[in-house]
Formats: C-alpha cells, sequence, structure tokens
C-alpha cells in the first residue's frame, strides 16, 4: 500500500491500531495475561455486599467466603459506575498465590471483560485449595479515564 494513497479514514483507522500495539507493548503485564487475554465477555451488572473502594465502587458477595470441600470457594465480585462498555482486566496475583485454579466466570485470571452499557460489572470467582487470609482483586479499566480498583475479600 502507498502511503500517499490512503484515505483519511484509512489513515485514522491505521494510527489507531498503530497506537493501540504501542499501548500494548508499552504496558507491563504477567506473562499469564499474555497467554490467555484473548477471552473477552460481556457480563451484566448486579449488587452485593462486602467493601471496596477506589475509583468506581467494587464489592465482594458473600464477604467473608468460607471455604467448602476441597478448601474451595465461590464469590461473586461487582463494580458499577465505569464508562458505557468499559474494558478491564480481572487480576488477583494474592489469590492465585494462595489458591489454584483461579477463574472469573470460568477463565483464568487475569483475563478480560467489559462493563454492560450502564458501567456495571458482575463475576462469579471461583479457586480450590485456597488459604485463609484477606486478598485483593484489581480491575483496571484498559482505557480512559485507566482507573483500577482494588477490591478486598476475606476467605475464613
Amino acid at each position: 500500500m502507498v502511503l500517499s494513497k490512503l484515505t483519511p479514514r484509512t489513515a485514522a483507522a491505521l494510527a489507531a491500531a498503530g497506537l493501540m500495539a504501542l499501548t500494548m507493548l508499552a504496558a507491563p503485564a504477567p506473562a499469564a495475561t499474555h497467554k490467555h487475554h484473548h477471552h473477552h465477555h460481556h457480563h451484566g451488572g448486579g449488587g452485593g455486599g462486602g467493601g471496596g473502594g477506589g475509583p468506581f465502587p467494587c464489592s465482594t458477595t458473600p464477604d467473608p467466603v468460607a471455604r467448602t470441600a476441597g478448601n474451595a470457594i465461590k464469590v461473586q465480585v461487582s463494580c458499577t459506575g465505569m464508562p458505557q462498555s468499559q474494558r478491564v482486566i480481572v487480576a488477583s496475583p494474592s489469590l492465585q498465590n494462595s489458591c489454584s485454579n483461579v477463574k472469573a466466570d470460568g477463565f483464568r485470571i487475569p483475563t478480560g471483560f467489559g462493563a454492560n452499557k450502564n458501567g456495571d460489572l458482575t463475576l462469579p470467582i471461583t479457586a480450590n485449595g485456597c488459604h485463609v487470609g484477606t486478598f485483593n482483586f484489581e480491575i483496571s479499566e484498559q482505557s480512559t479515564p485507566f482507573k483500577t480498583a482494588e477490591v478486598p475479600v476475606t476467605i475464613t
């Protein structure tokens, strides 16, 4: 393709793609992110108990969460108030160090999801072999305003 023959629309698309590629290269990420980043799903919103704070309200339900057979847990993470259809990465290095097979909506974390049209995100989290303690989920927006919420969950 000869650059002088690019239409303004094609040039804008190429510039946007180049900017996205540079953004991805510039952002450091754990090796697991690169392996599993292709999982993107949209989910509806919901409420919840538990504590949380940060740039947009998030919570875990139940909190604390009691371990079941095999020291397994099931907990729901809910966030509200994000921009419409915001893409996020869900991660929890501390929980991954304490448990095995940590998944958000069936996908190993860290992985990507999208908030719904109201800016809400609700994810079921499962894990096995968990230890007692308090761990943080990190919900990181992948575009403006690039905020990250840390959501604690206590395992008993």
